[in-house]
């Protein structure tokens, strides 16, 4: 059977021109305008925009896309019902890695993916369970943790692992509690950070679909963790890691009033991050899907902010070299 070919395609990015940098009390603080009135082209945000037909394989049938990763020369293409699919650089199908099950070296679903570079190894993690693989692609060894893991970094030469855990009782009701473990590429726990405890009188939880939690601007390392539940203010800081802790590094002022009239979140922060370029955010806005990006490193040229909702015709390619 010959396989057809789908068109992978992000077509723009609605935007904003300016914002207001201000440093409170040493933090960084960034205005957040809710202003979308000008259209932003993809590459205007991008070193360069690549687009690609990916082979619609027999073997490898395609509906919706999670996350593509870049192992070599290849495309790595994890679907959200929890395949990984292999694809060359013209976009032809190679393989599949894994198989879905409960036992040895298989995995349930597709709760993280992360790739090292210095040790050629990429993981793939199922609840608690840590698949390791080779960049040839083969499975070469299996690790199970103590915890949920919600996401997995490779930083500094240290395992990351942000780990929620839910619907513990306490005393004023149940509790949602997110840590960091730093693990050793052996993953043997060096420490133990706790992040956030959020409380809530009735047992609920929820997440907001994002995994992504630490990233980094090749020097330092950040991490944000959202709370997916109403609150009457917004978590709108993002950390820097030090020293195994986490201080404020920056904050995002987003325009009052925050909550409606009936204490209802009027922004839902899905992440905040940072690279060598941006401090950037994915949040939600009265059923928008809204980006925003904060220039850092422009020679030569005044910061500027954009900030838009991704406008996406047939599926979505999401890159991450």
């Amino acid at each position: 059977m010959k396989g057809i070919r789908i068109q992978l395609l992000i077509v723009f990015v609605m935007l904003l021109a300016s914002c207001k940098k201000a440093e409170v009390s040493g933090l960084l603080t960034i205005d957040v305008t809710k202003n979308t009135e000008k259209e932003l082209a993809l590459s205007d945000i991008s070193a360069s925009v690549i687009k690609i037909s990916l082979e619609n394989h027999e073997d490898a049938l395609i509906t919706t896309i999670k996350e593509v990763v870049t192992i070599d020369s290849y495309f790595v293409v994890i679907t959200y019902d929890s395949r990984i699919l292999i694809f060359d650089q013209d976009g032809l199908f190679v393989n599949a890695v894994g198989k879905k099950g409960e036992g040895p070296g298989e995995h349930r679903f597709i709760s993280a993916f992360a790739k090292d570079e210095d040790s050629r190894k990429f993981y793939v993690v199922s609840s608690k369970k840590v698949l390791v693989y080779s960049f040839d692609f083969q499975l070469i060894d299996e690790f199970t943790l103590d915890y949920y893991i919600s996401n997995l970094s490779i930083q500094n030469n240290n395992i990351y692992v942000v780990s929620n855990a839910y619907e513990i009782p306490v005393e004023e009701g149940y509790a949602t509690e997110t840590s960091l473990y730093v693990l050793d590429k052996n993953f043997a726990s060096l420490d133990t950070i706790p992040l956030r405890r959020v409380v809530r009188k009735d047992r609920q939880a929820s997440i907001l679909g994002y995994n992504k939690f630490i990233s980094t601007d090749g020097l330092n390392t950040f991490i944000y963790a959202p709370v997916a539940t109403n609150e009457g203010f917004l978590r709108d800081t993002i950390f820097q890691l030090a020293a195994n802790t986490v201080v404020p590094y920056a904050k995002l002022r987003f325009a009052e009033p925050h909550v409606d009239e009936k204490g209802i979140k009027k922004y839902w922060i899905a992440n905040i991050f940072s690279t060598a370029n941006y401090l950037g955010a994915h949040y939600y806005k009265e059923a928008n899907d809204i980006h925003f990006f904060f220039m850092t490193e422009i020679p030569q040229r005044d910061l500027i902010s954009k900030v838009g909702r991704w406008m996406m015709k047939g599926m979505w390619l999401s890159l991450i070299c």
